[in-house]
């Protein structure tokens, strides 16, 4: 997937983003009284707005590194949700086709025809028909 240009900007709201993120998940351990796990993270989190206001090309590293993180779980939750959907939808759909006793693709095998073949209707064939196709 490209990336966008990392410019001073991008890597401003990033250290932002990140440190305000983790600001609030200190809070939630504070609240749950773990000083230790949260004394760690308000320094990730004060480390994090600090570069973002002073130096914001320090989080260059990070914020490639995250990105490359993100492809990997989006990639892995894509292809969970799309397997999910499938197995989902199309499984209750050919269920429900079982039970109604439908075949649409005419997969039941007759023995005594002569011939799966269909014949098609002949359309009109004029200049007009191929210039509205829509």
């Amino acid at each position: 997937m490209d990336q966008p240009e990392v410019t001073p900007k991008v890597l401003r709201s990033f250290g932002f983003l990140m440190g305000g993120v983790l600001s609030v998940v200190t809070l939630v351990f504070a609240y749950k009284e773990l000083p230790k796990v949260a004394s760690v993270l308000a320094v990730i989190a004060s480390c994090f707005i600090l570069f973002a206001l002073v130096a914001p090309s320090m989080l260059k590293k990070v914020y490639s590194g995250w990105m490359k993180f993100g492809e990997v779980v989006g990639s892995f939750n894509a292809k969970l949700i799309l397997g999910f959907m499938f197995l989902s939808v199309f499984s209750v759909f050919h269920f429900f086709l079982i039970l109604l006793r439908k075949d649409f693709l005419k997969r039941k095998l007759n023995p005594s025809a002569e011939s799966y073949w269909e014949k098609r209707e002949i359309k009109d064939v004029s200049v007009e028909r191929y210039e509205k196709q829509y």
